[in-house]
């Protein structure tokens, strides 16, 4: 009885030392744990918080009918001061919201619809309007109604930079339709907005 009640101790004691054992290696690599930078995300945008605005329902950018809308699918440049981002929009019945990812900052300036090769500097912002345009039954092209806006704060009251015409055309063999103006002046191309 005594061997037995011998291996018995001994038996809970190895089993005790691998538990104490197991319970200080996971207390050990906890520590390390701790310590360890966290690794920096693979686009370098490390510094970039998450931004929302709210954009009033005055300020659109597709036709229903005379209304114009929002539509999930727009995309729009905000300049947060290091960089042109893009921004989502999602939409509700009073506003829409555009959110994304910039560098935290007092102000922004937004620009619809999204173009990388938009550019800000000095409270100018430079971007190209297509001089070849979609034309849209009921609707425009989703590149040729600019807006723009400049916050502070999460409110944004987009304001259109152009102009619509409309007009209806009554023949279905018509390809294509070319505006021109009497002095010249340019309808499309480089636009600088401030």
């Amino acid at each position: 009885l005594d061997s037995f009640i011998s291996k018995a101790i001994v038996s809970r004691c190895k089993s005790m030392k691998k538990i104490i054992s197991y319970t200080f290696l996971s207390v050990v690599l906890l520590s390390c744990q701790s310590e360890m930078e966290p690794l920096p995300p693979e686009n370098g945008d490390s510094a970039l918080v998450d931004k929302v605005f709210s954009a009033s329902a005055s300020t659109k950018t597709a036709l229903d009918g005379a209304s114009v809308l929002w539509d999930s699918s727009d995309k729009v440049s905000v300049f947060d001061g290091k960089a042109n981002r893009r921004f989502s929009v999602s939409v509700d019945t009073e506003s829409a919201i555009i959110y994304g990812k910039a560098a935290n900052g007092s102000s922004y300036c937004l620009l619809y619809p999204y173009d990388d090769a938009a550019e800000y500097s000095s409270g100018v912002v430079s971007t190209m309007l297509p001089d070849t345009q979609r034309p849209l039954k009921d609707g425009f092209d989703e590149n040729a109604n600019l807006l723009c806006a400049t916050v502070q704060g999460t409110e944004v009251s987009m304001r259109n930079v152009c102009g619509l015409l409309k007009f209806t055309v009554s023949s279905s063999d018509i390809s294509g339709i070319r505006l021109t103006s009497v002095g010249g002046e340019k309808f499309a191309g480089h636009v600088s907005i401030d």
